[in-house]
Parts: structure tokens; C-alpha cells; sequence
């Protein structure tokens, strides 16, 4: 039905027939509605299932966890204890992580030093970023005997409609100009070696409250990243520390 006004006062009009959309319950199971791309999943409360983007299955997946906590303690007797819920920067895993983290690291650099033997410290790593509007920048480190001899700034644009994002070569330093560019996101020259140290410094540093650490290491046991961030912060927030690399030894 429709509600009209006229003349201050208030007319109820019944809709015609086959007019607006269906109601849930009369839509057969996994058929549309009124030719919309919407699904019907019949259960004992029809539904319309809403998709989830990956990037935020993790956080709906830890709000999930903690509400069915909440609600198991409140259905629980009145002894039981609410169940300790790790957070961010928080006591609870501050300690053992941090120790956890440190070990996996030193094995880490272990094999760190057995590789930059095998290669001579000749090797190359490009750190990339996208943001989550289709624009972004990469840089590529070029060491030689263990020195960085090369640094490449490349950078694109965001995308449009036939438009895909091109990669343009925004500048090169070589030896005698290292570090001569200040571009923001530009990654500092340093070595392997050195973003261990910065690792290092990463994993020594509990997290403030609402930021996480975060290590990863690749199946080779080398450094992947080693960073922190602020979970308040959905997309293209700053990481302090390491961020994720590709490396490419010289021999391959």
C-alpha cells in the first residue's frame, strides 16, 4: 500500500497487484527477486546473503569470536570467569609473542648468512605499495658486495575505464647519489642486513594499544616483513618498521 496526503488529511491506497518487490517467504529457495542479483537461502528465517570483502572476513570473523565469548559467560553460572580476550598491545600476548617473534627472527638471520654467502651479498629487492584506490609506487635496491649501488623510484597512477595503471621511472640514483631523493614512500637504501636490524628494533617494541606486530617470513626462512600498525586504520595506514619486500639473489 501507499499513503498519500491531501487537504491535511492522510489517504491509504492499496497497491495494485504485481507491484513492488516480493516478499522473502514466497521466493523458492536460491531463486532472484524481481530479477535483482539477490539470492534467497531458505532457512528457517530467509535470507539474503551480502558478500564480505577478504580484506574484512578477519575483523567480522575476531567480532564474532569475542560476542560468542560475551554471550557463553553471560549463559554461564555465576562463577564462571569471562574469558580473556587477546587485544591489540595488550598483556596477553605481549610477552610471549615478543619472545616467539624474537626466536623466529634469529633463525631467520641464520639463514640470512647462509645465503648472502651463497649469492656474494649481490642481490636486488623491490618494495611495492597499492593503495586501495588503484594508485601507487615502487622501489627497487640494487646491492653489489654487500653495498647498495642502485635505487629506482617508479610510480603509476590510478586506473580508469581502459585505462590500466602504467608504471613511469620516476627517477635513478646511482653510488655517488644515494639517498639523494626525499620522495614520500620512496624506501630508504639500506641492505638485507640492515632491514634485520630494523626487524630486530620491531620485534623489541611492544605494541601500543590498538596496533599489532607482525612478522613474516618466507619459505626460504628469510625476512619477509617485520612491521607495526594501527588497527583503527582500514587501508593504506602508515607500518613502522620493515615492510614486504621481494628479493631476487644475484644468481637467480
Amino acid at each position: 500500500m501507499s499513503v498519500a496526503a491531501a487537504s491535511g488529511a492522510v489517504t491509504v491506497v492499496s497497491m495494485p497487484a504485481n507491484r513492488g518487490l516480493a516478499l522473502r517467504a514466497d521466493i523458492p529457495f536460491r531463486q532472484r527477486r524481481d530479477g535483482f542479483s539477490q539470492l534467497v537461502v531458505r532457512r528457517e528465517y530467509s535470507v539474503i546473503p551480502m558478500p564480505v570483502l577478504p580484506r574484512r572476513r578477519h575483523k567480522v570473523r575476531t567480532t564474532v569470536g569475542m560476542f560468542a565469548a560475551v554471550v557463553a559467560a553471560q549463559d554461564a553460572p555465576p562463577t564462571a570467569v569471562l574469558p580473556s580476550l587477546p587485544r591489540a598491545g595488550g598483556p596477553n600476548a605481549a610477552a610471549d609473542t615478543s619472545a616467539e617473534d624474537a626466536a623466529r627472527l634469529e633463525r631467520s638471520l641464520a639463514a640470512w648468512a647462509e645465503v648472502k654467502a651463497a649469492c656474494g651479498g649481490s642481490y636486488s629487492y623491490i618494495v611495492r605499495f597499492t593503495s586501495a584506490f588503484g594508485f601507487g609506487h615502487a622501489t627497487t635496491i640494487t646491492v653489489r658486495d654487500n653495498l647498495v649501488i642502485e635505487r629506482k623510484f617508479e610510480q603509476w597512477g590510478r586506473p580508469g575505464p581502459g585505462k590500466p595503471p602504467v608504471a613511469e621511472i620516476a627517477w635513478v640514483e646511482t653510488v655517488a647519489e644515494i639517498g639523494s631523493h626525499a620522495d614520500a614512500g620512496a624506501t630508504p637504501a639500506r641492505t638485507v642486513d640492515e632491514l634485520y636490524v630494523v626487524a630486530k628494533t620491531v620485534v623489541e617494541t611492544e605494541p601500543a594499544p590498538h596496533h599489532v606486530r607482525s612478522l613474516g617470513i618466507d619459505l626460504r626462512g628469510l625476512l619477509r616483513h617485520c612491521s607495526i600498525r594501527d588497527t583503527r586504520i582500514a587501508d593504506d595506514g602508515p607500518e613502522n618498521g620493515v615492510p614486504p619486500f621481494e628479493l631476487t639473489l644475484a644468481a637467480e
